[in-house]
């Protein structure tokens, strides 16, 4: 699960006599591309500067991997990123631009720091929630990350049909997407990337939780790893009626093609960016492994499922109204949990804005 933050070319000043970069200079590179992180919790050097907020790294843990060069250009990620009130821990990866090697990794965890007092302090949720994005900046935003793919079954906003506005009225008892799967995994090139904003949220309920599917390959039975390692799976788009057919305020795209379709991918699929293996199936698409008889199909893909539910692989993200959230398609899956309908007592709206960016086909 991992998002570019910046690319940097090595300079001659960071590099010894044999042109390779000083270890100290890793840290600066990591360092720079923190920044982006922190300053968008308003941490930065520059709310350090205005607004007295900043945090104190407690903890750091850094491997060199392989050395990188005078000239040559590294891609800095974050592949793992986790906070609470008083603290932030993140993973950073630095890889060699054109060969895609690891050349290092640190993981950190910083403490809020109130320089007025130098004393740790809490962080303010709102810096994370409050962004009353236009539907133009939304569009901007996602474009940052690529093309941007229209939605084969379900109509987009008009005027911006890039732009799918999931509504679940307050009488209905179903959620959109609610459960294990990742967007649009039956397309020949699946979503990149998701761009969802929340426009009305209920009360009580609504989190979706998301699971990561690196460490869900890397868990895996070695059993079940050596039977589907080389296999490849059928994902099924389910037709038209999958997307519509509960939901009053979903409308069908004007093109009227209801018709079930899919795709062939990789189990195991490599993540283009970071060569990282991903279990490359979900729960709601994916309908059979190829090769395989039905029966042993169906047992497989079912372990294989209970295992991408399991907690110790998912986090749950819990919305508020106007909170931005952007997650790697390719690398986990997603429920939105239906706990707020009528039978449950709680009959509320919900409604999202999603903006999909165009993938590749899996490898």
């Amino acid at each position: 699960m991992s998002l570019l933050l910046k690319t940097t070319k090595i300079i001659n000043d960071w590099t010894d006599y044999n042109g390779h970069m000083n270890l100290s200079y890793y840290i600066l590179v990591f360092d720079k591309s923190a920044e982006i992180i922190l300053s968008k919790f308003k941490m930065g050097e520059h709310a350090a500067k205005t607004e007295k907020k900043s945090t104190m790294v407690v903890e750091t843990h850094t491997t060199y991997n392989n050395e990188v060069k005078e000239g040559e250009e590294v891609d800095v990620f974050i592949s793992n990123f986790d906070h609470d009130k008083k603290r932030l821990h993140y993973k950073l990866e630095m890889y060699e631009k054109n060969k895609n090697i690891l050349s290092a990794t640190t993981e950190v965890l910083s403490l809020y720091i109130d320089l007025n007092f130098r004393k740790v302090a809490e962080f303010e949720e709102e810096k994370l929630r409050d962004q009353p994005l236009t539907t133009d900046q939304h569009i901007a935003l996602a474009e940052k990350f690529g093309p941007l793919e229209t939605h084969a079954y379900v109509k987009g906003l008009k005027d911006y049909p890039e732009i799918v506005r999931i509504i679940k009225a307050e009488d209905e008892k179903n959620q959109w997407g609610e459960n294990w799967h990742s967007d649009v995994s039956y397309n020949f090139k699946p979503t990149k990337a998701v761009i969802l904003k929340s426009i009305k949220i209920p009360p009580v309920g609504g989190d979706t939780c998301f699971s990561n599917m690196e460490l869900a390959w890397e868990t895996l039975d070695e059993k079940i790893k050596d039977k589907i390692k080389d296999k490849k799976a059928i994902h099924s788009s389910l037709g038209a009626e999958f997307f519509i057919k509960n939901y009053k305020k979903m409308e069908g795209n004007n093109k009227k093609n209801y018709d079930e379709y899919s795709n062939e991918h990789p189990i195991v699929r490599t993540h283009p960016e970071t060569g990282k293996k991903i279990l490359y199936v979900n729960w709601t698409y994916t309908k059979e492994i190829i090769g395989m008889g039905k029966e042993e199909s169906d047992e497989i893909l079912k372990q294989i499922f209970e295992h991408q539910a399991r907690l110790d692989l998912t986090c749950r993200f819990n919305w508020t109204e106007n909170t931005v959230c952007i997650w790697d398609n390719r690398s986990v899956i997603h429920y939105a949990i239906a706990d707020f309908y009528p039978g449950k007592g709680l009959g509320y709206e919900r409604v999202m804005d999603r903006i999909a960016v165009e993938g590749d086909n899996p490898q």
